[in-house]
């Protein structure tokens, strides 16, 4: 995506917009369902992650999880590997990412990482 901003304004760029809303349900899952936000609601998260280890990485897809929600994520400080169902992304500071309540888990690099997660209520799936 290129800049939006003119000579002397902001540097601005879109990441990711919707063209309608809201945003549309999650496709099923197999991991655990954490705690829903009802539809529409917005929840702004400062995610701080402790430094990963050996075993954490080992054990990740143990603990895949998702929510009936569009999550907007950014990373901050360090890194992390994004564990998803089929595949999986290392990701490091200023990295972003849109997930529709697919399973994933963050395993944390070697130095924690810390993000910053918008997520917004979706419908479940019929």
């Amino acid at each position: 995506a290129g800049p939006l901003a003119g000579p002397g304004q902001p540097d601005m760029a879109l990441l990711w917009a919707t063209g309608d809303g809201p945003p549309p349900s999650r496709p099923p899952q197999t991991g655990h369902q954490t705690a829903n936000l009802p539809p529409g609601a917005v929840r702004w998260l400062l995610v701080e992650h402790p430094p990963g280890t050996d075993e954490a990485r080992a054990t990740a897809a143990d603990r895949l999880h998702h929510q009936d929600a569009l999550d907007m994520l950014v990373i901050l400080s360090g890194s992390t590997r994004m564990v998803l169902q089929d595949d999986q992304r290392d990701l490091e500071v200023g990295d972003c990412v849109v997930m529709n309540g697919v399973d994933h888990v963050s395993v944390p690099g070697p130095y924690g990482c810390r993000m910053l997660v918008v997520s917004v209520g979706t419908q479940p799936p019929a």
